[in-house]
């Protein structure tokens, strides 16, 4: 399995090393990690840590919570940074209305920031979106052609389905397990298989049944196990599958 989205280096983990959640999700079977630096203090620790870690990959950019003052990012400086080896996407990137942390035309405009410098290190983008399904789907629009991943995925079919339409990926966190996402669950089985990532977004949203406990790459198979009695196959080829899918998106991503 590949945790296709983590924060391995969370400030809420404490003193925990990041080499014993490393440890503890290859005994799970996760073999490889994508971490998120989506703040600019993260990235040369995320990238430090991945020097140092082979199976471990790094997504960099700015989270819309932080795209306001004091948070924007010029394109020459994330392409500064995307020519590490190290980096498998830019992001996590996107729009984020529920919380509006930053203002939305400031929002808007880093995506378009993170996407026009993916287009350009040729990189793969990890979209962040909360209610904010229209403005999501046509920024992605314009820059049709750009890879991409939704992830911690929670909307509606239609949205996946353009999504897809645009060559993006969907990616379902652990919300895929909660008792209350069947619907979710439904719309996971309409998707055509080979767009699917999975992912835990650990620290956050442990999956059942260990929603109560902080969220670590070592728990991603209950996601997988979900997914695969979604798609009534067993868990071992749902996980070919969905580490096929995550390499052919992030093409940098180890094979170590």
């Amino acid at each position: 399995m590949i945790d296709s989205h983590c924060h391995l280096l969370h400030e809420k983990y404490g003193p925990e090393a990041a080499q014993t959640r490393l440890q503890n999700a290859k005994m799970a079977g996760v073999t490889h990690c994508i971490t998120i630096a989506c703040e600019r203090h993260e990235w040369q620790p995320a990238l430090a840590f991945a020097a140092q870690t082979p199976n471990v990959g790094v997504a960099l950019g700015i989270h819309p919570h932080h795209a306001g003052e004091g948070g924007q990012v010029t394109q020459t400086e994330l392409l500064e940074h995307l020519q590490n080896p190290h980096v498998v996407a830019v992001g996590e990137t996107g729009l984020d209305y529920f919380y509006t942390h930053a203002p939305k035309a400031e929002q808007i405009q880093s995506f378009h920031t993170h996407l026009h410098a993916a287009k350009q290190a040729n990189l793969p983008v990890v979209v962040h979106t909360r209610d904010a399904e229209a403005d999501t789907l046509a920024i992605l629009k314009e820059h049709r052609g750009t890879p991409f991943v939704l992830h911690c995925f929670t909307g509606t079919l239609a949205m996946a389905e353009q999504a897809i339409e645009l060559g993006g990926t969907i990616s379902f966190s652990g919300i895929l397990t909660f008792k209350k996402s069947q619907e979710l669950r439904l719309i996971a089985s309409h998707l055509p298989r080979d767009k699917i990532l999975i992912e835990t977004d650990a620290p956050y949203l442990a999956p059942e049944p260990h929603r109560s406990q902080q969220n670590q790459p070592a728990l991603l198979p209950h996601t997988l196990a979900t997914l695969a009695q979604v798609w009534q196959i067993p868990p071992a080829q749902a996980a070919q599958i969905t580490v096929a899918n995550t390499r052919r998106l992030f093409t940098r991503l180890p094979s170590a």
